[in-house]
């Protein structure tokens, strides 16, 4: 009886097996029908592999858009871990290029539907073409705005931290090369980025331009640090101010920039590709200071200032000019004429013409001259008037003479020595730095 058992339920099984087998065939009698039904008609063919390389872009697409706020907020853990600029713009650029291109594809959809339900459907003419099929589960554009919020507040940290070491320019010249170094990359990577974008056309991201913006960030930087100087120029005038000694300390503070100027362009321009360039601005900015401090203290010439004063300007001026020429960028002090780092065939060139120092040089000079003459002219007519209104000396030889030309002659020789004074110790001042 066991035996008839075992072989009644191998026979159960075979049955089944059988059965299982019979719908096979039967599957496959239906795919080959139509497959050859399906080789008979291409286009159904090719319509459905697109579908399904759509489908599959579109699973990527999605799962790379969800995946934006973990990979950004790896990125600003980056930034705060210290690593180096050029690998955090190298995620970020990553990210950025992911939800462009899927808020293109958002609006692409969103104009296919629009079209679709004016009438429009999904053929006609030029442009992008809308989507045979419209998607009830096309999300609407404003729906991605989360994760791109979170992309762009990490882009905003990295801008933050590049521009911040692009400012720091003076000092890390000369303590952090390497981390000028990494900031020029990540600016000429950009600029790499920004002429494919270019080339692109109409629909892609609008070009960052960081190498103009870095330009933009050394002037700021220097403005900043001139700040103090030009309000020191700006008190010259106040009425009740003390000026004794504050002309020569606005002096100290300029050479300062001007010290800093060759620092500039021996520690932290070589860091930049475009070191001219670079160069060229840091000076452009150097200069601005310089000029609109001059134009304080020439404004202050007529009243404020002492002779002594206003020769140490001029004596200064002079030897800020010889240091321009050492630079290589001379034709700052004279409104831009000549060539030169940023000079007119630079970026810089987009701004208005360097200021000339003429006027106010001009300014100071006039000031002094016309002191000096009045006070000629007054010691002249005091001369005058004593040898006219006493006898004459005579002297041993018989003849008779006055003093009066004596004492204008060595009154014009003490003028004249005490312009080489100041000018000799405005230089000695220079050589102290």
């Amino acid at each position: 009886m066991d035996a008839v058992r075992t072989g009644s339920a191998r026979l159960d099984d075979a049955a089944r097996a059988l059965a299982r087998l019979r719908e096979c065939y039967r599957l496959i009698d239906g795919a080959c029908g139509a497959a050859s039904d399906l080789v008979a008609r291409p286009d159904t063919v090719a319509a459905l592999a697109a579908a399904h390389a759509a489908a599959t872009d579109a699973l990527r697409g999605a799962e790379a858009v969800a995946a934006l706020p973990a990979e950004a907020a790896r990125a600003e853990a980056m930034l705060a871990g210290g690593a180096r600029l050029a690998q955090v713009h190298e995620c970020l650029a990553a990210l950025e290029g992911t939800a462009a291109a899927a808020q293109r594809s958002l609006e692409v959809a969103a104009r296919g539907e629009r079209a679709a339900a004016a009438g429009g459907g999904g053929g006609g003419g030029g442009g992008e073409s809308a989507p045979s099929i419209t998607s009830p589960f096309t999300p609407p554009p404003d729906s991605l705005a989360p994760y791109l919020d979170r992309v762009r507040r990490a882009g905003r940290q990295f801008e933050d931290r590049l521009w911040a070491t692009v400012r720091a320019f003076r000092v890390l010249g000369r303590t952090r090369p390497a981390a000028l170094v990494d900031a020029a990359r990540v600016i000429e990577a950009q600029e790499a980025v920004d002429r494919h974008l270019e080339a692109a056309g109409p629909g892609a991201p609008r070009p960052k331009r960081w190498w103009a913006r870095a330009q933009a960030q050394v002037a700021m930087s220097i403005q900043d640090a001139f700040a103090p100087l030009l309000a020191a120029c700006s008190r010259l005038g106040a009425a009740g101010v003390d000026t004794d000694g504050c002309v020569r300390a606005i002096l100290a503070d300029a050479q300062v920039f001007v010290v800093d100027l060759a620092a500039v362009s021996d520690y932290a321009a070589p860091c930049f590709a475009r070191r001219d360039a670079f160069f060229g601005a840091a000076a452009r900015a150097v200069h601005d200071g310089i000029a609109a401090a001059l134009e304080a203290l020439a404004a202050a010439a007529g009243g404020c200032l002492a002779n002594a004063d206003i020769l140490a300007v001029l004596a200064w001026t002079d030897a800020y000019v010889a240091t321009l020429d050492d630079l290589g960028v001379g034709y700052l002090a004279h409104g831009g004429e000549g060539g030169g780092p940023g000079g007119p065939t630079s970026t810089a060139s987009l701004l208005p013409a360097p200021p000339a120092l003429t006027d106010p040089v001009s300014t100071l000079a006039t000031a002094y001259a016309a002191r000096a003459k009045a006070a000629l002219a007054g010691w002249t007519r005091t001369m005058l008037a004593t040898d006219l209104g006493s006898p004459p000396s005579q002297a041993a030889d018989g003849l008779l003479w006055t003093p009066g030309a004596v004492d204008f002659f060595r009154s014009a020789n003490e003028q004249l020595a005490a312009v080489e004074e100041v000018r000799s110790l405005v230089s000695l001042s220079l050589l102290s730095y």
